[in-house]
């Protein structure tokens, strides 16, 4: 609500518009009174395009899976077939992939143990679509997952602060932890590009992803061509450019071993694929099953679309120029140079915002020094490795000849 202002503070009815905006997040108490009143305001004030408001309606929030498992003791440890019952939960929970399937199984379990008066249980259940991981899986999350204390906000502060930490003492250690998290990005991001982790395979699918992807990642990655073992793909039908693909999955569900189908599509003209497991549109990797299928239908490379440019390890971090208190020592040249740029560009825009024209040629001269960047990337480099390749020679002992 603090950015209303700055982003809605351009139309020339911005106080009708933040009064309809405020009534539509406060005054409503169901999903569909809200959705009524936000769409009524959008329209009344032409809104369609504000990218802001959009973003704000397209936004997702998920509640912690971790502390909705952790509760199951407390609120279900009461009845006779505890355990039972604690398995059926997590099996609709972790177990299915579609929400037929998701749907079918808690319904199931609930009438099964007799569960329909419990609150927790309804409560959950009702608002399904804010924690379970099946619900979720159309959405991207970029891999996060809050489904252990481990990946929790708990273990960025594990080994700084405890439950003695004076508020004095939580503000050095604060610091300490940011400049460890940063030195340690900083380290990893050198690994990825002075060192390369071996395939596992012969795939040139998985050597298209070594090539691209940080360390992190490209394990992950080897995740699923490791588990590719446990999967059979077998063609069901195929409907003009369209393959679909029934595959057969090995799983283990705790100590039971289980067999599970998921459906792939395979489009053969452009090599784009869709599996029913929404591993790629969740998480940002290709699952096990996809490459399998991509086995099939011998696929050497995947399309540039399933690399994505956050996890590529020759990506450009801005954020690691600015100055901080927790600051990596090895960046230090960089940082001093942005900074003096930002003063620098600081200055002449405040000149140049006096005069549309100052402002139209000095956006021109700037467009025209961005164009030229890449040109300058390459000397900068051929530089660089003339000075390598005349310090190598210089530094390479003189031969004898016998």
């Amino acid at each position: 609500m603090k950015k209303i202002p700055e982003k809605l503070g351009q139309y020339s009815e911005y106080k009708n518009i933040k009064f309809a905006l405020k009534e539509a997040v406060y005054d409503t108490v169901t999903k569909e009174a809200f959705e009524e009143k936000w769409c009524s305001f959008i329209e009344k004030f032409e809104l369609q395009q504000n990218d802001w408001l959009n973003g704000l309606y397209n936004e997702r929030h998920r509640w912690c899976l971790w502390h909705i498992m952790k509760k199951i003791p407390e609120k279900l440890g009461q009845y006779s077939e505890y355990k039972k019952i604690k398995f059926a939960l997590k099996e609709a929970v972790y177990d299915t992939v579609t929400k037929e399937a998701f749907e079918e199984k808690w319904c199931s379990f609930i009438k099964k143990f007799e569960l329909q008066q419990n609150d927790w249980l309804n409560g959950l259940y009702n608002e399904r679509h804010r924690w379970a991981p099946t619900l979720l899986r159309k959405y991207f999350w970029a891999g996060m997952s809050t489904t252990q204390r481990s990946e929790s906000i708990h273990s960025f502060f594990d080994g700084y602060i405890n439950s003695t930490t004076s508020l004095n003492q939580f503000v050095k250690q604060y610091d300490n932890a940011l400049r460890s998290r940063a030195e340690k990005e900083f380290e990893a991001d050198f690994n990825s590009m002075d060192t390369t982790i071996s395939c596992g395979s012969n795939s040139s699918i998985e050597k298209q992803f070594q090539g691209e992807y940080t360390h992190a990642k490209f394990k992950e990655v080897q995740t699923e061509f490791r588990s590719k073992m446990n999967c059979d793909a077998s063609l069901y039908i195929v409907e003009g450019s369209f393959a679909t693909y029934h595959v057969l999955e090995e799983v283990s569900i705790g100590d039971k071993p289980k067999e599970r189908v998921l459906k792939v599509v395979f489009n053969r003209e452009n090599n784009d694929v869709n599996c029913e497991c929404s591993l790629f549109e969740f998480r940002g990797i290709l699952c096990c099953h996809v490459l399998s299928v991509c086995t099939q239908e011998r696929v050497k490379n995947v399309s540039n679309k399933y690399i994505l440019t956050r996890w590529k390890k020759n990506i450009k971090r801005k954020h690691s120029y600015i100055k901080s208190s927790y600051g990596v020592k090895e960046l230090k040249p960089q940082m001093d140079r942005f900074d003096k740029l930002c003063k620098h560009f600081y200055e002449v825009a405040e000149v140049a915002t006096e005069s549309e024209d100052a402002t139209k040629a000095l956006h021109e001269i700037l467009h025209q020094f961005n164009s030229n960047v890449p040109t300058m990337d390459t000397t900068i480099n051929k530089h660089k490795e003339g000075k390598i390749q005349a310090k190598s020679v210089v530094q390479t002992p003189p031969t004898t000849s016998l």
